[in-house]
């Protein structure tokens, strides 16, 4: 198969998962009405317009992947993370890359070999990081018997740490190999049964729903990049392009564990190593009428008594509000607390800090703060 012809089915099954998730997780994007406050590195307004202009882009993505469609859905996913760092997530950072580069091939057609190279390195790189984040004791001892306890017939796994270490270095071995072509085009099939096993479990559990289209989408994109081809007659390493590339997600996902580099563009998804903050708030606060208008009901049904105060996780109202995991890096956190600070009347609220350090970590760390106006 030719790479433009290659190339564009990669464009239309991005944009078709893209698609899909945007619908899952459409508040999130400027659809309806939104409580979890926004926070990003400029303040652009988010709403209606701009969720609809992403659809457009999308759909002509799908049925005509040119240069003016992809560029428009990578402009389009730049603006919103500027404008919320909270939908800066693994895949919609996986999105805007491909959008980017697969735009590139398109005003740049002597390019099209170089980006496939391109976006087979990221798919390498983010099954390698993702097992190797996941080598860790909280991985095997917490999220590993969570998997296993979804199901009655795997329930005798979850008491055997072993097994996530096992699966964790399955899934960096997987990755490893996309990084050597004869073993490639073998090991792209094991993703199959890999994903819809993840697919599974997610489903049973009716967990992070708004990965489903993306697990369901990896395998297909792994088939296309990965599948046979005649070796370039120059070796990409020594491009700009491919050297930037490597950095950002050969090199900086190693950061994760020094707080540098941010957890959700490290491909450290189930890891156990991302960073928690919960709110804490008095019993009047608590009670009083203004929390119920800027907070789920649902939400503060999850709140629980700790030391006299009501405390309420971040990450849980974030993915109960519109299906997104909280942007999970302190500094980010930190501001965004500040930001729903300034929404309330109150001129402090208490926040408790669990982290996960180090690239062993064996118990959460448990820090308290108080945030002033």
């Amino acid at each position: 198969m030719p790479n433009s012809k290659r190339l564009s089915l990669i464009a239309r099954l991005c944009g078709l998962m893209f698609f899909a998730q945007l619908l899952l997780s459409a508040p999130a994007w400027g659809l309806g009405q939104r409580f979890f406050p926004m926070q990003g590195l400029l303040p652009l307004p988010l709403g209606a317009p701009y969720f609809y202009a992403l659809v457009l882009a999308l759909i002509a993505v799908v049925f005509r992947p040119n240069r003016y469609s992809l560029s428009a859905a990578a402009l389009l996913l730049a603006y919103g993370f500027l404008a919320d760092l909270q939908l800066l997530q693994a895949w919609s950072y996986q999105y805007f890359f491909f959008f980017l580069v697969l735009a590139w091939a398109q005003w740049q057609s002597d390019k099209e070999g170089l980006v496939r190279q391109l976006l087979a390195l990221f798919m390498a790189c983010c099954y390698l990081w993702a097992g190797l984040h996941k080598i860790n004791p909280l991985f095997a001892t917490e999220v590993f018997p969570w998997l296993m306890g979804i199901f009655s017939w795997t329930e005798s796994w979850a008491d055997w740490p072993m097994g996530g270490y096992l699966l964790a270095i399955f899934e960096a071995l997987l990755g490893l190999s996309f990084f050597f072509p004869k073993l490639a085009r073998y090991s792209r099939w094991l993703l199959i049964p890999f994903h819809l096993g993840i697919l599974l479990f997610l489903f049973f559990d009716d967990w992070n729903r708004v990965v489903y289209p993306w697990n369901l989408g990896m395998p297909l994109l792994a088939l296309l990049l990965f599948a046979p081809q005649k070796m370039p007659a120059s070796m990409p390493y020594k491009q700009p392009a491919f050297l930037l590339s490597f950095l950002l997600f050969g090199l900086l996902p190693s950061q994760r564990s020094t707080g540098y580099w941010p957890y959700p563009l490290s491909f450290s998804m189930y890891s156990a190593c991302s960073t928690e903050l919960h709110l804490g708030f008095s019993e009047e606060q608590f009670n009083a009428p203004s929390l119920k208008r800027q907070i789920p009901l649902k939400v503060l049904k999850t709140a629980y008594r700790s030391g006299g105060l009501y405390w309420l996780s971040v990450d849980d109202w974030s993915i109960m509000e519109y299906d997104l995991p909280s942007f999970s890096n302190k500094p980010y956190l930190r501001a965004w607390a500040k930001t729903y600070l300034s929404q309330t009347p109150w001129p402090a609220i208490q926040l408790r800090w669990v982290e996960r350090k180090g690239l062993w970590p064996k118990k959460a760390e448990e820090e308290l703060e108080v945030l002033r106006k």
